[in-house]
């Protein structure tokens, strides 16, 4: 058997401590990180679907050199890695180290998932389990319909920006209570949730967006019928 003495050997390998997502976070002067939002899923009223989020961890014995973790995300039962981030890490004075980042990822079904941190050069990994779940469609009761359309003073209908993400083409999509046609260039939602871009014919999913839309107008004319 051959011991190497080796300061190399006797180096700590970096390694990780807790995690939290949440929908926002923010750094102050004294080191601390204030989260908001935090959370263990994502709901979705429709696939594919994107979504921003903040992760947060901490990092323990981390070398007086620049080292970096790789941040990604797979699904549950797969092996195959979507690479979201490559952050670096610096030491910590006292203690470890807090790092948070910006992720972005496009959801294209519903189920478990699980981000996945690896120091460079280390064995060592992070793993953040969270679910992806589909929300029941809102839809519209014929008594918040019948409330719409005799009360004129509460909003009947959203509006929302859309950039083709191919060719960066603008438009403005509704959502409406009420079956009305829209004016001035403004765009109904497809019944597929599938538009294709008038300038350079790029296939855009909306229906994730209008399901969001849709929830917010439901829950405006609900607070309205609880008030009249």
């Amino acid at each position: 058997m051959t011991i190497s003495d080796s300061t190399e050997s006797l180096k700590s390998h970096p390694g990780f401590g807790g995690a939290l997502l949440a929908d926002s976070a923010t750094q102050t002067d004294t080191g601390k990180v204030n989260l908001q939002g935090i959370f263990t899923m994502f709901l979705a009223w429709g696939f594919p679907c994107s979504r921003t989020w903040f992760l947060t961890f901490t990092a323990f014995d981390v070398p007086n050199y620049d080292t970096s973790v790789s941040i990604g995300v797979r699904k549950a039962g797969s092996s195959s890695i979507s690479k979201l981030s490559n952050v670096k890490v610096s030491e910590g004075s006292k203690g470890p180290s807090t790092v948070s980042v910006q992720l972005r990822h496009r959801f294209n079904s519903a189920g478990r998932y699980e981000l996945v941190c690896t120091f460079r050069k280390s064995v060592k990994k992070l793993r953040i389990p969270f679910e992806v779940r589909c929300r029941e469609w809102p839809e519209f009761s014929e008594e918040e319909i019948a409330f719409s359309r005799k009360d004129s003073h509460i909003p009947m209908r959203i509006r929302a920006n859309v950039q083709c993400k191919k060719c960066s083409h603008a438009y403005i999509f509704e959502e409406a209570v009420l079956q009305q046609k829209s004016k001035g260039g403004i765009q109904r939602f497809p019944t597929n949730g599938r538009f294709k871009c008038e300038e350079c014919g790029h296939t855009m999913n909306l229906l994730d967006i209008q399901g969001q839309m849709r929830a917010s107008l439901k829950e405006l004319v609900r607070n309205a019928m609880k008030k009249d």
